[in-house]
């Protein structure tokens, strides 16, 4: 990836990476999407899909670096309360094509949330959705968003990872 910048404001905060656009939570992409508040149907759908459930205690979240995305790719980490530092993840996709319903699509990934793990899982995504033609059924902004994902499987796998240490050592332990 070419360049990385920050962006904060008081309701939202993301990183760019080159044309991909990170957001650190749930929050900061809901604060950031015009759409996700609009009340609607399709926004209720779009925010059930996208919140992390209660045993995720890690999601960021990416889009493509434009205003009002419809596809968004996010990672999340499983919470083992009993074991702090061993954990897989779910890679997930959520798509909103102009003419047709939404598309959620996931993929669980790793015993360990480490970065060979998150690249292993995007690399079985890619593999899933081109085996079962579910490719041809995802809009041209989710396509963009997914080959930019995975053209830079390593640096989006070592971002994510890092921010899960970082999340990590400050959490308190119990």
């Amino acid at each position: 990836m070419s360049s990385t910048s920050t962006q904060q404001n008081s309701n939202t905060s993301y990183t760019t990476l080159g044309e991909l656009r990170i957001f650190p939570s749930f929050q900061h992409v809901v604060n950031f999407s015009d759409e996700l508040s609009t009340g609607t149907e399709l926004a209720s759908t779009a925010l059930y899909a996208l919140e992390p459930s209660a045993d995720e205690d890690l999601a960021v979240y990416m889009t493509l670096d434009q205003d009002n995305p419809r596809s968004v790719v996010w990672i999340t980490r499983h919470s083992h309360r009993d074991q702090p530092y061993i954990s897989g993840g779910v890679i997930n996709m959520f798509d909103i094509p102009e003419s047709s319903f939404p598309r959620h699509l996931s993929i669980a990934f790793g015993q360990d949330f480490s970065e060979r793990s998150i690249v292993q899982g995007i690399e079985t995504m890619e593999g899933d959705m081109r085996e079962r033609s579910r490719w041809d059924s995802l809009s041209s902004d989710m396509k963009t968003l997914w080959d930019l994902v995975t053209a830079n499987n390593e640096a989006v796998a070592s971002y994510v990872h890092g921010l899960g240490l970082r999340e990590r050592t400050e959490v308190p332990m119990e």
